[in-house]
């Protein structure tokens, strides 16, 4: 038996639930499901430690990596540090988080690089839910159009096949 449902009002970028329309996402699902999961409610739970919010964001991004997987998209920025002469990027890629410096080439290779059970990570500097949701969104939305694109060159190369007669 399903338990009552309540309003909730959530601020998420009017640009992000227009692209996640677009893409098919239902934010309300997602979020649902991330309370569910995530819920800090629990009466005996007042304290959450350093290692319970660590497994939560593993948690998390193991889920992105499996999305950033099936779309075929390599990265996505997770977090960022620095100050007016250094600025630090936390990308997460091929299931690792990697510490990136704006001064480096990306021939130089990262400067850190975590796996994600690594009671190292640096999770105090990543972006919050609503960031990380947005910046994956993103990643998605430019995704589906650069896959619309080469759909309608495949469609144009089928048809120039068929008109042309040669794929019989």
């Amino acid at each position: 038996m399903e338990s009552e449902k309540k309003k909730l009002t959530l601020s998420i970028n009017s640009e992000v639930i227009q692209k996640a329309k677009g893409l098919g996402i239902n934010l309300s699902e997602i979020t649902e499901s991330a309370l569910r999961l995530y819920s800090l409610g629990h009466d005996d739970e007042k304290i959450i430690t350093p290692d319970k919010l660590r497994e939560a964001y593993t948690d998390i991004l193991t889920k992105i990596l499996k999305i950033l997987v099936k779309w075929g998209i390599e990265d996505l920025i997770i977090g960022s540090d620095g100050d007016e002469n250094v600025y630090y990027t936390y990308m997460l890629s091929s299931g690792k988080v990697f510490l990136w410096a704006d001064y480096l080439d990306d021939d130089e290779g990262p400067l850190q690089t975590w796996q994600l059970n690594d009671e190292n990570l640096p999770i105090n500097n990543f972006y919050g839910t609503e960031k990380i949701i947005s910046k994956l969104i993103d990643k998605l939305y430019v995704k589906a159009k650069e896959n619309k694109e080469t759909l309608d060159k495949l469609q144009i190369l089928k048809n120039i096949l068929e008109l042309s007669g040669l794929s019989k």
